[in-house]
């Protein structure tokens, strides 16, 4: 069995920030760097060859780089945005790692836990974790909070972790609708403390935990659409050309700070007692937040971009409503809290413009 051993500190190729957005996206949340050259195009004119066949030139640096000379083959594959490939070898993607292997000994958490998402991230099929740890429960917890990562061997030196879930199961549009569904939970729980001076530890308590699972959605996402950028038959079989891919990315990114940011108004407010009128008007900010983001998930699952930009202007105003909130007083909670909402309203602007556009 094939082991690969994967060092803590990868060194990673500088982003040149000059380039599109979307290529900046690619490789920060994908790794995709299938596109080092975009922006260089050239023209090439179409030439009959015969009664059935048409001859294009390629590249004099693509041949140099390749390695490549007269008589050579190459070969050609379309894509699932119908782009037209050029390949100097035959076959499918790179043969697949069997496992990953991570010394946790000297390690702290944090970096346990960032390393970890990758792997997972990366769909690896073993991961084994060396070395014993003095947060080993925690650990354990965090394996599991993965979808589709079993523990099959675990020893007080040694974790052996499978994964055994088939990303072509997962439905993404299923995903999304869940998230959307856990986030709709969690204004529930924040309008329910609005009958109290202070939202309850039993509320923030749940609110934490809703806020776990949507990040275990979020992971999951990701790594179907890291494949999804990685390997075109898979691509193909979510029926999603890269720039849906790259999308779908961008919204459960998305969604995932707006649970982030809710989560921590929800521990602000705990901390702190409001008056009747921040009460009054909190519920009134939370209210314009709330139906911002349903009009924006309304216009993500009908593709509307009339809502869009309706939803983009909504949000804007949203976002000096929330500045409002923190006026005339000096309390630094509630001036964190107003932050924390407006942060969302910009997500939501966020979201609503790229539908929109």
């Amino acid at each position: 069995m094939h082991i690969k051993h994967i060092p803590y500190i990868q060194k990673r190729k500088k982003v040149n920030f000059k380039k599109a957005y979307f290529v900046r996206i690619l490789k920060e949340y994908t790794g995709v760097y299938a596109l080092k050259g975009l922006g260089k195009m050239e023209s090439r004119k179409i030439i009959r060859f015969g009664r059935s066949s048409y001859v294009v030139s390629v590249p004099k640096e693509w041949v140099k780089e390749n390695k490549l000379k007269k008589g050579d083959l190459i070969f050609l594959e379309t894509n699932s945005d119908g782009e037209l490939i050029l390949k100097t070898r035959e076959g499918e993607e790179e043969k697949e790692v069997e496992r990953v292997i991570m010394d946790i000994s000297k390690r702290d958490l944090w970096s346990i836990k960032r390393e970890l998402n990758f792997f997972y991230i990366d769909d690896y099929p073993l991961i084994v974790l060396k070395g014993n740890h003095p947060n080993k429960t925690k650990i354990e917890e965090l394996i599991k909070s993965l979808v589709g990562l079993q523990i099959i061997e675990n020893s007080e030196d040694l974790t052996v972790i499978k994964n055994i879930l088939n990303l072509g199961s997962v439905k993404i549009q299923d995903i999304i609708r869940r998230v959307d569904n856990l986030i709709r939970s969690i204004f529930l729980e924040l309008r329910e403390g609005l009958r109290y001076k202070t939202i309850p530890n039993e509320k923030v308590s749940s609110i934490y935990a809703t806020d776990r699972e949507i990040n275990s959605l979020y992971f999951l996402l990701w790594k179907v659409v890291r494949k999804g950028f990685k390997n075109r038959k898979f691509a193909k079989k979510l029926d999603k050309n890269s720039l849906e891919l790259n999308y779908l990315h961008h919204m459960i990114l998305n969604l995932e700070i707006i649970g982030d940011r809710l989560k921590r108004t929800a521990k602000l407010w705990n901390k702190i007692k409001l008056n009747k009128k921040q009460i009054t008007n909190l519920e009134n900010l939370l209210s314009l937040i709330e139906q911002t983001y349903r009009n924006t998930m309304l216009a993500h699952y009908n593709e509307d971009q009339k809502i869009a930009r309706k939803v983009a202007e909504e949000a804007k105003n949203a976002k000096v409503e929330c500045e409002k909130f923190a006026v005339g007083t000096r309390n630094e909670r509630i001036g964190e809290i107003s932050e924390q909402m407006k942060e969302t309203a910009r997500t939501l602007h966020f979201i609503s413009k790229i539908l929109a556009y």
